[in-house]
This record gives structure tokens, sequence and C-alpha cells, in this order.
């Protein structure tokens, strides 16, 4: 779509949206998303026009959401991401929009596999992005804070001493984040040697005191007799001072995170406004 002109320019549904119809783009959300439905409500706002070319001149190139929508045989679990561009001066956004229903479905053996990671045993990357989002849109006026970890030099790590020593790395990194932030954390490996905690209702002092106690202790493990140490680059960003949308905060951690690696990785470093400028991509 067109999103500065309000225009589709193409589209290709099956499923639910087969039918949907309109060369406006808000009368297609319109018939996608017909604002009495009350459980479409995050879908819709996911939607707005505006919000998007928000998002975009705020530097925001790719947005994504999963809500409820309802069909003829009752509700099904969507997932919709939006990438924009912008060309000859308009801004221009390609959606997909997957139906998602198995991994909600409490007996579906696809939502056991997509939530944990097999490894670690955390939650992989999409549970802890969910149940994130939902902690914010049901928590909006608790504190919190988004947490990005990456292991410093993981791949020469791997490469001199191999990847049974490196799963081993990873498993004893899952105990240590659990040890540290608890219970009340969501803990995920966001994939490879980077993890994810969103420290729920926790005020800013009290939780960077924790992000910097768990940054200064010693990482090691012993094995066959052998000690193997290791150090994490950490960025992190507090809601609601530094951020409100979940994307925006994991967005700006990933800039701290980035900003600690420049420096030579083994710290922390909280977000800060200038830290947008970094090339992290």
């Amino acid at each position: 779509a067109n999103l500065t002109k309000g225009v589709v320019e193409e589209k290709h549904f099956t499923g639910i949206f087969a039918e949907a119809a309109g060369e406006s783009y808000d009368e297609l959300v319109e018939s996608m998303c017909p604002p009495s439905d009350g459980g479409q409500t995050g879908l819709r706002r996911f939607f707005e026009g505006r919000e998007l070319l928000r998002a975009f001149e705020e530097g925001d190139s790719f947005v994504s959401v999963d809500g409820d929508a309802k069909a003829p045989n009752g509700t099904v679990r969507l997932l919709a991401t939006c990438e924009m561009e912008k060309r000859d001066g308009d801004v221009f956004g390609l959606f997909l929009i997957n139906d998602i229903s198995g991994l909600y479905d409490p007996h579906s053996l696809a939502r056991k596999y997509a939530e944990y990671d097999p490894l670690t045993r955390l939650f992989s990357r999409h549970a802890a992005d969910t149940y994130g989002k939902e902690y914010l849109a049901m928590h909006p006026d608790e504190d919190a804070a988004m947490i990005l970890i990456e292991v410093d030099h993981f791949k020469d790590f791997n490469d001199r001493y191999g990847h049974h020593i490196g799963d081993l790395v990873l498993k004893a990194i899952a105990r240590e984040l659990d040890a540290s932030f608890g219970p009340d954390a969501i803990i995920g490996r966001n994939g490879g040697q980077e993890f994810l905690v969103f420290l729920k209702g926790m005020d800013p002092e009290a939780a960077e005191e924790s992000i910097k106690r768990f940054s200064d202790a010693e990482h090691t493990i012993e094995h066959d007799g052998m000690t193997y140490s290791y150090g994490f680059s950490i960025g992190y960003c507090l809601y609601p001072s530094q951020g409100i949308l979940y994307h925006d905060l994991a967005r700006k951690a990933d800039k701290a995170k980035y900003n600690v690696k420049l420096g030579g990785g083994n710290a922390c470093c909280k977000f800060e406004s200038e830290m947008m400028e970094l090339n992290n991509f």
C-alpha cells in the first residue's frame, strides 16, 4: 500500500480475508478489522495509516503485532508485519498477515515447540516477545525494563573449543539468567548467542542494580577439569521513561548493546538518545 496516498497497490488474500475489498487503504482496513469488533482492537490500531507513517518518521521501518480476529468458524490469532520504505517521496508498506492460531492452542505441539528454545529451555524469541507485549498491554502503568544480552566473541569461542563447549556455555547462561533475574522475569533466547530479559514491575533503580550486578559477576563454567570464562555486551532500556512501545524498547536496547560492543564488550549500558545514530544493521 502507498501509505502516504492511502492507496492499495496490490493484494493477494486467501483464507478469512479472501473477500476483503477496496482500493482505498482505509476501506480495506475497515473490511478486515471493523472497529465494532472489540477483539480486533490491537490489529485495528496496528493498521492505522497515520500511526504507521509516524512510526516510519521516527525511524521504525519494520513493525509487527499479533492479535485476535473474527473468522467464520470463530476467532483466529493473526501475526501481522509491515515493512516500510520511501520511494519518490511516498512511504510504501508491504504487509504480511499470517494465521498463527496453532501456536496458541494449548493442545498444539506447534505451540510447545514454538514457545521454548530446545537447547536452553528458555522462551523462544516469538514467545518472549508475545508475553512482553501482553504484559505492557495489561500493565501500562507499571515500570519495566528491556535487556538484550549478547555473548562476546562467541564465534571465536566455538571455533577454539568446539560447539559442544559452546552449547554448555549457552545452557549455563540460561541458568545464570534465571538465577539472577528471578521467576517473574520474561527470559528468552533470541537466537545464536543473544538473549532477552524483560523485567516486569521493577522500579528503574532496582532494575539497573540487578543488570549491573549480573554484568559485573564472574561468568565461568568448568568441564573435564577445564575452566571456561565468557563475558557479555548488555544494553537496556527503561519503560516508560525511554519508550512505551515494545518494539521501540527492543530497538533502543539493541542500540545500547551495540554501543557496548563498539567499546570492546564485557560491560552494560543504558540507552541514550544519541545512540540512535549508531548503524548496527
